[in-house]
């Protein structure tokens, strides 16, 4: 949802000011900083990790069973 939206913006802007303000950086600095590793990942300069094809599933099903747990709680406090 668009609510939703605005604040996983409002958060990332939060986190951009604290990693500037750790880092001494600007927003030119960070955007070099992201082209650069994925420069560098593109060339094999840099090795990413995989993921464990399981981990996603792993998530989700965590994911599922705490909104189903917070449902429930909500239900019983009505």
């Amino acid at each position: 949802t668009i609510v939703f939206r605005v604040i996983i913006m409002a958060r990332k802007h939060k986190i951009d000011e604290l990693l500037q303000k750790l880092y001494h950086c600007s927003d030119a600095d960070l955007l070099q900083e992201y082209e650069q590793a994925q420069a560098d990942i593109a060339a094999g300069r840099c090795q990413v990790p995989e993921p464990d094809p399981g981990d996603f599933d792993r998530l989700w099903a965590k994911l599922v069973e705490q909104e189903e747990q917070r449902e429930k709680a909500k239900q019983k406090d009505r």
